[in-house]
């Protein structure tokens, strides 16, 4: 089934109580150029709570940045929808016109990418980006007014916000682009925030500052958060759930502490081992063996997977 084949009806849907995404069987194709079509996406269910982070985990290629881009859009060119749905604040997004989807999903949620710089135009002052991520979402004006915006500065970690705002982008630190990141969540009030491989250039301070003052915005706005990434281990600590990736499908989902404790396949335990803690090293890193892979995609691809931990 083609998402643009869906009659466009009222999408409303009364949605659960407290749950802003919910997924069910999403299943996509996409075509590349001289390529055959392939199932890029596999009988995706999941639920997101307001207020809530799930975090994707995954190797590249394993869908997550696909699905991230389906939620935060929803369409993206070349690929198209088999099965499923995707429900978002209570709206099924592919019983809607494509404008209504389109702007439906701008409204209720924001996409960061990587990478991070390229959403910037690295000549123009931090200001004329402001302004410029302003009038392309069409935000209001008044949301830049001087004293907001110092405010929102001021929450996100700048302490010297009117030097920042004059300054070009391409002098600024990648600590001060982290910081500029979460201030476009504080100006687009949105509800779901979708950071797809965002932190991928950040070392690994601007990573763990930029995570904190994510948690701490989370909280204070009651913001939901899919946050992709390609390592389990640390996610335990600011992440409500987490969801296995592979081949498009997931493999495993639940509490990240109980994932990691007890994971129900030998791919998500060897997934786990590519990434070792400090105190671990110096020790040969772990891989993905042969076993686990053959595991992981007899699980995906004969729909024994998506369980619940």
């Amino acid at each position: 089934m083609n998402a643009e084949s869906v009659p466009p009806e009222t999408g409303s849907r009364e949605s659960e109580t407290g749950i802003l995404l919910s997924v069910e069987n999403f299943t996509v194709e996409r075509t590349r150029r001289y390529e055959d079509e392939e199932v890029c996406l596999r009988q995706v269910s999941l639920d997101l709570a307001r207020g809530e982070i799930l975090v994707l985990a995954g190797e590249q290629g394993s869908g997550v940045s696909m699905f991230c881009r389906w939620v935060a859009a929803g369409s993206v060119p070349g690929a198209k929808v088999l099965s499923g749905e995707i429900i978002l604040d209570g709206e099924v997004l592919f019983a809607l016109s494509r404008r209504r989807r389109r702007n439906l999903c701008r409204s209720k949620a924001l996409y960061m990418g990587r990478p991070a710089l390229a959403t910037f135009s690295e000549k123009r002052s931090v200001a004329q980006n402001l302004r410029d991520f302003a009038s392309a979402r069409g935000i209001p004006i008044s949301r830049l007014g001087t004293q907001d915006l110092h405010e929102k500065l001021y929450r996100v970690g700048c302490i010297e916000p009117e030097h920042l705002l004059e300054a070009p982008v391409r002098d600024l630190s990648m600590r001060d682009i982290a910081r500029l990141l979460l201030l476009r969540v504080l100006l687009a009030e949105v509800d779901l925030l979708v950071c797809d491989w965002v932190t991928l250039e950040f070392d690994a301070v601007t990573e763990r500052q930029f995570l904190e003052m994510l948690v701490h915005l989370q909280k204070e706005e009651n913001l939901s958060v899919l946050f992709t990434s390609g390592k389990l281990r640390g996610v335990e600590e600011f992440a409500d759930q987490v969801a296995i990736f592979y081949e498009g499908g997931i493999l495993e989902k639940g509490d990240p502490a109980e994932v990691i404790a007890k994971p129900k396949f030998q791919y998500t335990e060897e997934f786990l081992e590519c990434s070792p803690a400090i105190l671990d090293l110096p020790r040969k890193l772990g891989g993905i063996s042969r076993e686990a892979i053959a595991e992981a995609e007899n699980a995906v691809r004969g729909g024994v997977a998506t369980l619940d931990s």
